[in-house]
């Protein structure tokens, strides 16, 4: 369980993250409500990745993967309702793609970190074997 809840909430760190550094990079204001906000809105996000998907994401079929994508879609568009962002509607249209693009730079970062943790695996394994 306490698994659980700290890969929530590291994937939540990420995708939060990712999500100022892309609203500085666009020149948004930020302030602390927006910023708490947008918090509320990655942990939603996280929390629906550990219900929809129970073992790694990246072996689940593309349709899955992209029924997540559509659903945290539509997590910001109940975002933008419930937290008054104003969003017009060509912001609501090209939102996807801006989804899509936070899906794919975690998904960049989450291999390079697992290809780091499967090489300590690896040597464990090696220093293992070499002391029987």
């Amino acid at each position: 369980m306490r698994s659980k809840i700290k890969k929530i909430f590291q994937l939540t760190a990420m995708v939060f993250t990712v999500i100022v550094v892309m609203q500085l990079l666009l020149g948004n204001e930020l302030n602390n409500v927006i910023l708490c906000e947008y918090m509320v809105s990655a942990l939603l996000a996280a929390m629906l990745k550990h219900i929809f998907f129970t073992g790694l994401m990246f072996d689940s079929s593309i349709w899955r993967q992209l029924l997540y994508l559509f659903m945290v879609w539509l997590i910001v568009i109940t975002c933008n309702f419930l937290f008054h962002w104003d969003m017009s509607r060509t912001s609501i249209y090209t939102s996807p793609f801006l989804v899509t693009i936070i899906y794919l730079v975690l998904r960049l970062f989450n291999y390079q970190l697992e290809k780091i943790e499967v090489k300590k695996m690896n040597e464990l394994l090696k220093i293992k074997r070499e002391n029987k």
